[in-house]
């Protein structure tokens, strides 16, 4: 008898465990928005692709400017591959945007050849302009924000979700916001991108399942500006 109860327990605890987790809600802290109405990146272009026709609206974006050759930062491009493009590269409407100085469109060859040979990059886009139209951007997305170190070209990247808007932390763990996310250490990368990435993602799923409670975002949002 004793030895059936046990039996019985073991049965019943996971099927009782699966049971709360189904019909229990999901709290997590959405990914701040630490900038609104990032524009539309103008002007600049892929190698065989017409102006204009990569847009941020209704992707998730992860933008990364450039004002020197690319290969330079091969390493650090590497990162980008490895802790944010290879897991989110199935989510529906994710892009990696590179914007680079028109001269050095050679690199882009290269670049592929060095990290698409295991994954495919067909997801990636390098939009090429000229130094003075990336700088431009640079400076639009800083623009009314305080001077802060996650703002750099050629080793940091940005997050734009589906509506435009800049995602970072406005506190990490007390060290300041986040912007951008430095790309130079995969350590770091798998420390904080790779958890935003995922608290990003499952918003936009429970968006669509009508489960994302915006009560907590506007809690949030409103701490931050006490």
């Amino acid at each position: 008898m004793k030895k059936k109860l046990v039996l019985g327990i073991l049965f019943f605890l996971p099927v009782m465990f699966l049971l709360v987790m189904l019909t229990s809600e999901h709290y997590y802290s959405p990914l701040d928005i630490v900038k609104e109405n990032v524009p539309e990146i103008q002007g600049m272009h892929p190698v065989d692709e017409a102006a204009d026709s990569i847009l941020l609206e209704n992707h998730i974006s992860v933008v990364m400017p450039f004002n020197e050759d690319p290969l330079k930062h091969i390493a650090e491009i590497s990162n980008v591959n490895e802790k944010t493009y290879k897991w989110a590269m199935g989510y529906k409407g994710f892009q990696v945007l590179f914007l680079v100085p028109e001269q050095y469109k050679s690199s882009e060859m290269v670049i592929r050849e060095k990290i698409g040979e295991y994954v495919d990059l067909k997801y990636w886009t390098f939009l090429f302009g000229t130094e003075a139209q990336i700088n431009d951007y640079f400076n639009q997305l800083k623009s009314g924000v305080a001077v802060d170190s996650t703002f750099q070209l050629n080793t940091h990247f940005y997050i734009i979700d589906r509506e435009r808007n800049m995602r970072g932390r406005f506190d990490d763990d007390g060290n300041g916001p986040i912007y951008g996310y430095d790309a130079t250490s995969i350590a770091e990368l798998h420390k904080k991108v790779v958890p935003d990435l995922r608290v990003l993602f499952q918003e936009y799923r429970d968006k669509r399942t009508g489960k994302f409670d915006s009560d907590q975002r506007r809690i949030k949002e409103l701490e931050h500006e006490k």
